[in-house]
């Protein structure tokens, strides 16, 4: 299981403060699967990260984070620690034209 609660996470970008993270909580069962969709910016890579202890929480934000990346067997969490990125999509498309792109039928020759 992996929970989450009151999530932040900031860092410092060129003399200002950036809010990656704000306030997030989430509960991810065993075998649940789930997808994290946003605009550019809006915090999915940082969130991914935080989830598999890459980047810190903020210590202001009282985090609960109840983490399980691996199994206890496994001696190296390396290659649970990583986070997956896609490349990012065009604000005028509905999520219908990106999601479908892979089930058009090619045209053999």
């Amino acid at each position: 299981m992996i929970e989450l609660k009151n999530i932040d996470v900031t860092f410092e970008d060129r003399k200002q403060t950036v809010k990656a993270v704000q306030d997030v909580s989430l509960t991810v069962e065993k075998g649940d699967i789930y997808g994290i969709v946003g605009y550019s910016g809006a915090g999915k890579s940082t969130l991914g990260r935080t989830i598999n202890l890459l980047d810190p929480v903020n210590e202001q934000s009282d985090p609960y984070v109840n983490i399980i990346v691996a199994r206890e067997e496994d001696a190296d969490n390396e290659a649970y620690q990583k986070v997956d990125e896609a490349y990012q999509a065009e604000d005028t498309k509905e999520v219908i034209e990106e999601t479908s792109k892979g089930f058009s039928v090619p045209a053999w020759d």
